[in-house]
């Protein structure tokens, strides 16, 4: 057999003892045909392997203006807190941060918000009454804020300490957040903080859940909260439009909700949400508060989600009856909408397609057109579709826990090739946009 010269066996050992420098977390599987793939074709996977005693929970990942993929990393045995991981846009480790403090207050050790990448790239999330900052070069995290201990009403201190959620990013760059209870037994508020870390200015909210809050295409914060219906003698809920600049609530009108819903925006800047009146209808109104473009009665199934696509046409999932497909061009109440398969939680991309989870009972991957046509189906492992992402350089970025081929739990994020970006316009997505910012104006 051929020697290999000197310089080649210390290249070879150089490489190697490269390669064992990194942990045993930051395992890449490469394609070795990575140029040439085709859509549907594995460009690499991220794995962190089961000894680790660590998963990839099926949560929203973003993505760095950069390109670099972030994502939470949880204890299998929720004994340390989760921690956020970072990996470049080529499938490389870059860094993780500590585990996150959450004070004691999640008994689950999960983030409670979905990580928010500002426009100049800092990283920002929540853990129980913390809401941190993440340095996007190296990982360092820093407690921005935390939530009061406790709020003054007439006069007398409430109990406000608890987790805070729904997370988003105003126009300004400024950070919303919520916490939730019923008042004068845990008072529950929206915050406004700034980026350096300074209470810009707080409304206190009865709110029994935590909704989802979204900035509108007007910059103004939409949100659902519960206010005394003196015509019922109890709290009712209100979709609530909030001035991000002093916390002074613009109009509100009736709403119903669940812990998954979120006010979202068509292209022209209407505002779709699970009105209160007439049997809980899903609306689509303009955003002064007084005009509905359509009306779809639900026969109080409750409502999930929307996406919108680029011609305003509406996706919305319902228990039992499943999703709705109403055309962008409808006017005036709505009797029998068109009920088509739309994948859970997905991505509209360039082409109008939709790519996320087949349903809750099969954690599949599947991408359908506007019809409820299936398109495209990846059955390997499992994930229920919160984690995937559409990348702007026509990628699809998923995170797995199971594999179905060996019947093991293994947690990697997949970097798919695919042929087509997420789509620019509406609201495409359940965080709106990859940055996860839930603002309409955000990209």
């Amino acid at each position: 057999m051929k020697q290999l010269p000197k310089i080649s066996i210390a290249i070879v050992a150089l490489f190697t003892m490269v390669i064992l420098m990194f942990p045993s977390c930051d395992k890449i599987l490469d394609n070795p045909d990575s140029n040439n793939l085709n859509k549907g074709d594995t460009a690499w996977i991220y794995e962190i392997p089961e000894a680790e005693k660590l998963y990839i929970p099926d949560a929203f990942m973003a993505i760095g203006k950069n390109g670099d993929i972030y994502f939470e990393v949880r204890d299998v045995n929720a004994v340390d807190n989760p921690r956020v991981y970072a990996i470049t846009k080529d499938g490389k480790f870059k860094w993780k941060t500590e585990p996150f403090d959450d004070d004691g207050l999640n008994y689950d050790k999960m983030l409670n918000s979905a990580i928010v990448v500002a426009d100049n790239g800092i990283l920002y999330c929540t853990s129980g009454p913390f809401l941190y900052s993440v340095n996007p070069s190296n990982g360092q995290a820093n407690k921005l804020w935390e939530c009061p201990k406790t709020i003054e009403i007439d006069n007398s201190d409430v109990n406000a300490y608890s987790p805070l959620v729904n997370l988003c990013l105003t126009n300004d760059g400024n950070l919303v957040v919520q916490s939730f209870g019923v008042l004068y037994g845990f008072a529950a508020a929206v915050y406004c903080i700034t980026p350096d870390g300074q209470l810009k200015w707080m409304d206190i909210r009865h709110d029994s859940g935590p909704q989802g809050n979204s900035i509108g295409p007007d910059g103004n914060i939409y949100d659902v909260a519960e206010y005394w219906n003196e015509d019922v003698g109890f709290h009712t809920p209100y979709l609530v439009v909030t001035d991000p600049d002093n916390g002074s609530v613009l109009w509100k009108h009736p709403a119903d909700y669940n812990t998954t819903q979120k006010p979202i925006f068509t292209s022209d800047g209407d505002v779709i949400f699970q009105s209160g009146q007439e049997g809980n209808n899903l609306v689509r109104m303009e955003t002064n508060g007084y005009n509905n473009i359509w009306s779809l009665k639900n026969n109080d199934e409750s409502y999930m989600y929307s996406e919108i696509d680029k011609n305003d046409n509406t996706f919305s999932l319902f228990y039992n009856t499943g999703n709705i497909y109403i055309s962008g061009n409808t006017t005036g109440d709505i009797t029998s909408p068109e009920i088509i398969y739309t994948p859970l939680y997905p991505n509209i991309d360039t082409k109008g397609n939709l790519t996320g989870g087949q349903d809750f009972a099969f954690a599949n991957i599947v991408s359908a057109d506007k019809t409820g046509k299936v398109l495209w189906k990846y059955d390997k492992m499992g994930t229920n579709g919160k984690s995937v992402t559409l990348s702007n350089n026509e990628v699809l970025y998923f995170s797995s826990f199971y594999d179905t081929e060996t019947s093991k739990n293994r947690n990697r994020i997949f970097a798919i090739k695919w042929d087509a970006s997420l789509e620019h316009s509406g609201w495409p997505r359940y965080t709106h946009d990859n940055r996860n910012t839930s603002n309409y104006n955000k990209w």
